[in-house]
């Protein structure tokens, strides 16, 4: 007896609905690498693709596509915490696969770190005692960059050491640097401070209790700080470009001679002990050379000496007997030098090439036109003259030739000195009875007096870091 027709159909139906194919599986593994990396690989067999879904510390963070019988991908800086891989497809049973990263990434211990600085000084942050890796298979553990974040100071690396420089911009500021060992591991540190403008400060010579010394304070007068102690005479002081270090004429030695010393009036050094003559030193504005006043046993004149000491090279040569010329300045850009001589019968300014030669007296005056200084834009000299009848400070515009008389006093108005910014100018006058220094504008105008604790004079404006 045979089969309904529809009966038939029902049941090729049913036979092929239970015809069982190859089992679709999927596997996966997670290998953690480098302390840093993960090596991640997933098998996919009789399946076209399948999701995989990251876990970071229980939480899901992606999902991604993957397809092919044989996935690779190397997941790079992954960062501490616990990774579940859940591998899915609706025809095939999940994988799940875990992976620990441990804590490979160095930390840094800033505590108790100075951060602040003023635009006198630049920040030194050796930052390798104050890293540390919780893992030590991928030390070593080194300062990988450094950047500021705000553009209010200038960064560098030396080794492991942060340089932080002002920039002329003052406040809170922000620097980003990035440790690591060689095998990764990398971690952002942020270092915050200030920036703090700092009073101006003038170096000059004093004379109290009966004592040459040197002296620093600032132009508002107060912190007035002796930086010299020596029982010899110590004069004329010059700040080098950087503001750290500061050149002077001292006797201590038994001769006139010129030393230098830092700022805080440690590390006094000699730096021209082969002379027996030497002193008001001008540092060249690159901080290498240092011009001065000489005398040996055949002449006198002008000479430039190496700011380590060693040999020296004259570049002004005048016969003995005469008096000594003096009072070297540089030009902004180093090229040219100004300075006073008495080769024509009376004290004039000269201007020269920075290696002597060029020699040209731009005063030409029948009165004695003395201390030359050099404005920080390059366009004039202030210098000091007694063609008004007594010693006034007058400026000279090395461009149009104007000449202008900048102060106006029956006292003797001496060593005009710049300020970094070329607006103000500190100088020495009697006006009050005794040697004392006085501030003015750039142009003459509202003089004030820098109230010392004894006689001044010779002031050196403390320049600022560029």
């Amino acid at each position: 007896m045979g089969l309904a027709v529809g009966t038939l159909g029902s049941y090729l139906s049913a036979c092929k609905e239970t015809i069982i194919g190859p089992e679709p599986k999927l596997s996966q593994t997670a290998t953690l690498e480098n302390y840093v990396d993960v090596n991640y690989k997933a098998t996919l067999e009789n399946v076209s693709q399948a999701t995989r879904k990251t876990m970071y510390n229980g939480n899901l963070i992606n999902t991604k596509s993957i397809s092919g019988s044989s996935y690779i991908e190397t997941l790079r800086n992954m960062i501490k915490g616990s990774y579940s891989f859940i591998l899915e497809n609706p025809d095939a049973k999940p994988d799940t696969a875990r992976v620990e990263i441990p804590n490979y990434k160095p930390e840094a211990n800033l505590s108790g770190l100075q951060t602040n600085f003023d635009d006198y000084s630049q920040l030194e942050l050796d930052l390798a005692p104050r890293i540390s890796d919780k893992n030590p298979e991928d030390n070593p553990v080194q300062v990988v960059s450094a950047r500021s974040l705000d553009g209010k100071t200038e960064v560098s690396l030396a080794g492991s050491k942060l340089i932080i420089k002002p920039n002329g911009s003052f406040g809170l500021y922000q620097v980003e640097t990035t440790i690591g060992g060689l095998n990764g591991g990398l971690e952002n540190i942020m270092i915050q401070g200030e920036v703090i403008r700092a009073p101006e400060q003038i170096a000059f010579q004093g004379i109290f209790n009966g004592n040459d010394d040197i002296y620093l304070i600032n132009v508002n007068g107060t912190d007035e700080r002796r930086l010299t102690t020596h029982p010899s005479q110590d004069l004329e002081p010059s700040f080098s470009p950087d503001g750290k270090k500061i050149a002077f004429t001292t006797n201590r030695d038994g001769k006139i001679s010129i030393y230098k010393m830092n700022v805080d009036g440690s590390n006094q050094t000699s730096i021209a002990s082969a002379l027996q003559y030497a002193q008001q030193p001008a540092w060249s504005p690159d901080g290498t050379k240092i011009a001065f006043r000489y005398k040996d046993s055949n002449s006198s004149g002008i000479a430039t000496i190496n700011s380590e000491g060693g040999k020296f090279t004259r570049l002004v040569i005048e016969p003995l007997g005469g008096r000594v010329p003096g009072a070297p300045s540089w030009s902004p850009d180093g090229s040219q030098l100004t300075f006073m001589t008495n080769r024509d019968g009376n004290w004039e300014i000269y201007k020269m090439n920075s290696d002597g030669t060029s020699q040209e007296n731009i005063t030409n005056n029948s009165s004695d036109d003395q201390e030359p200084e050099w404005s920080p834009d390059g366009k004039k000299i202030s210098f000091t003259s007694n063609r008004s009848g007594n010693f006034e400070i007058y400026s000279f515009n090395l461009n149009t030739k104007n000449l202008e008389r900048l102060t106006n006093d029956p006292g003797s108005d001496l060593e005009s000195a710049w300020s970094s910014d070329g607006s103000s100018l500190a100088f020495t006058s009697t006006r009050t009875g005794t040697f004392q220094l006085f501030l003015m504008n750039a142009d003459g105008t509202v003089v004030t007096s820098l109230k010392t604790s004894g006689q001044a004079g010779f002031p050196s404006w403390r320049p600022k870091q560029p």
